[in-house]
């Protein structure tokens, strides 16, 4: 994936620097190294294509008791990236194609209930060494009824306006209301192998008359058997308010305020916020159908646990040195025909801090993908 091979390419490009820096340089660039190996094999997903599009788009005919969808998708992406190490000039350019696959098989017992499985596969085509082969995917049961949600198991979480997280999570999640006024509480685990983090989140969204966005998050995630790894704690609380022009269109500001534990060092608490614009939304099944969103970010580090963007933030913490983002980021979505979809975005990202190891970075990214769903 894009973001994948821009994290790997980055810190290829900064190993020469590395050669000419003082030992106590060295130890802190070394960090740097570990952590985009260990962050990429975490940050495989498709921050765009919204898996839930392809259930509610393929999955309407209630009648059927076992249905069988997925989707098949090139990506493109290119990735300039930009800063100062110790006051020295680092500078790397990264094209990175992709095609992943996803396959899902839903067997839905009576009206309520729905078992879904998915395998996913990973193919970087100009570097292999980076592919993620066959793996499980998703594996939860979902319950539906008229004022409760259930899912347990093996499923997505994102928190889908700002930037706060996106990733498989293992747990149950429970939502209490209907889509316009609900409260969800989950318990489980994210990320994997000797990241994996046990934490809990609590959420309230409301919409009022049909107009007035809030919504208000507290996350809490620790990784308890490695606090040495990398964000080994993070606490984020988030308020939200937006107004809403029509069904699809609206437009909301996130308030964050988070604080955390980096290698289980203390991280002090620090504020952000992110201004999200959405105009339209797709369906698969309907030609024409679009979507465009804009967004600004202004975000400490520790608020982010996993992006949402295909952008990406880890370049901004190279070294531990927590240097947040701010900039903007354009996503179009457009269904060319049934089951064919064309992503379009653009990121250019800035550091929100500088420190006096690390300062100037920025990162611009552009990316294409088309996806064949069925």
């Amino acid at each position: 994936m894009m973001i994948r091979g821009i994290i790997i390419g980055t810190f290829c490009a900064l190993l020469p620097l590395n050669l000419a820096l003082a030992d106590g340089d060295k130890a802190k660039m070394g960090k740097a190294v570990q952590m985009s190996t260990s962050t990429t094999r975490n940050v495989v997903e498709d921050k765009n294509l919204d898996e839930g599009h392809l259930k509610e788009d393929y999955d309407k005919d209630a009648k059927k008791k076992l249905v069988f969808n997925g989707t098949f998708r090139y990506l493109y992406g290119q990735g300039r990236m930009e800063g100062k190490l110790l006051g020295r000039p680092i500078k790397e350019k990264i094209i990175l194609p992709t095609w992943r696959t996803r396959l899902y098989a839903t067997y839905k017992p009576d009206e309520h209930w729905s078992v879904v499985g998915a395998i996913e596969d990973n193919r970087v085509l100009n570097d292999h060494t980076m592919d993620d082969t066959v793996h499980w995917h998703r594996g939860y049961v979902e319950g539906i009824y008229p004022k409760t949600k259930i899912l347990a198991g093996r499923f997505g979480y994102k928190l889908a306006r700002g930037n706060l997280m996106d990733t498989s999570a293992d747990g149950v999640r429970l939502r209490f209301g209907e889509a316009e006024k609900n409260v969800t509480i989950f318990g489980g685990r994210i990320l994997s192998e000797e990241d994996r983090r046990e934490g809990y989140i609590l959420n309230a969204y409301n919409v009022w008359d049909n107009k007035i966005i809030t919504e208000a998050a507290y996350l809490q995630f620790k990784n308890r058997a490695n606090p040495k790894r990398k964000w080994s704690e993070q606490k984020i609380l988030s308020g939200t308010i937006g107004y809403r022009f029509a069904p699809d269109v609206f437009l909301t500001t996130e308030f964050i305020r988070s604080k955390g534990k980096d290698r289980d060092r203390e991280v002090e608490a620090q504020s952000g916020y992110v201004v999200n614009f959405n105009c339209g939304d797709y369906d698969y099944t309907k030609k024409g159908s679009n979507r465009l969103r804009l967004r600004y970010y202004h975000q400490p580090q520790s608020s982010i646990i996993v992006h949402t963007m295909n952008g990406y933030p880890g370049f901004f913490d190279v070294a531990d040195q927590h240097l947040g983002i701010r900039g903007w980021g354009l996503c179009w979505d457009y269904v060319l025909t049934k089951g064919v979809l064309l992503t379009l975005e653009g990121y250019d990202l800035k550091n929100l801090y500088n420190t006096a190891f690390a300062d100037d970075f920025r990162e611009r990214i552009i990316g294409g993908s088309i996806t064949f769903a069925f």
